[in-house]
């Protein structure tokens, strides 16, 4: 889910720069930007959630 999830973004990203080379002179919205912000915000969300869980795991593990 985690790969998934990064090449979405990288995908995003790339879509941006062609975008941005066809209208190299062309004002950005915010709405892109805003929306570049939560996707990147929400896969660091999923990255940390994921590496939470495995410590959690492991602290679980060695009570057990």
């Amino acid at each position: 889910m985690f790969v998934l999830t990064l090449a979405l973004t990288a995908n995003t990203l790339a879509k941006r720069q062609r975008q941005h080379n066809l209208h190299m002179y062309a004002p950005q919205s915010w709405e892109d930007t805003l929306r570049l912000l939560v996707e990147l915000s929400a896969t660091a969300a999923f990255a940390l959630s994921g590496l939470m869980e495995a410590a959690r795991k492991k602290l679980d593990a060695g009570f057990l």
